[in-house]
């Protein structure tokens, strides 16, 4: 059976303000294995397999359509009005920033619901189990 993801939650406040009640993941911390599931603000979502989570390797899967997984390194996350970026973090409310081999960096839709391992993680409901 394996160990279930240890996942360390930091504020964003050393960077924006604005956000200070975000919660965000680090990808370092989780498992080889584990499967992220962001919902976003965008029309599509994605499916991100821990391959490597040292060097925040991944494969990607967007769930529109037939499109096949592809290897990625997760670069980390801009503040959708702005350019701070958190490397090797992910969060709701801002933008995923991945590398793909061959092509260079792409920024994905901002995240609106995480879910690692088929629980939803972020953003917190209170009063809400999952």
């Amino acid at each position: 059976m394996s160990e279930k993801p240890k996942l360390r939650f930091v504020s964003f406040l050393e960077n924006v303000a604005a956000v200070e009640k975000n919660l965000g993941i680090i990808v370092r911390d989780l498992s080889r294995g584990d499967i992220l599931y962001l919902e976003t603000f965008g029309p599509f979502s994605y499916e991100l397999t821990v391959v490597d989570p040292r060097e925040r390797r991944m494969t990607l899967k967007c769930t529109y359509g037939n499109l096949p997984q592809i290897p990625v390194q997760l670069t980390g996350s801009l503040i959708s009005y702005g350019s701070s970026i958190k490397e090797a973090w992910l969060a709701p409310g801002f933008s995923p920033v991945i590398f793909i081999d061959g092509m260079g960096e792409a920024r994905l839709a901002p995240v609106k619901v995480i879910h690692v391992n088929g629980f939803r993680v972020l953003p917190v409901v209170e009063g809400r189990v999952n």
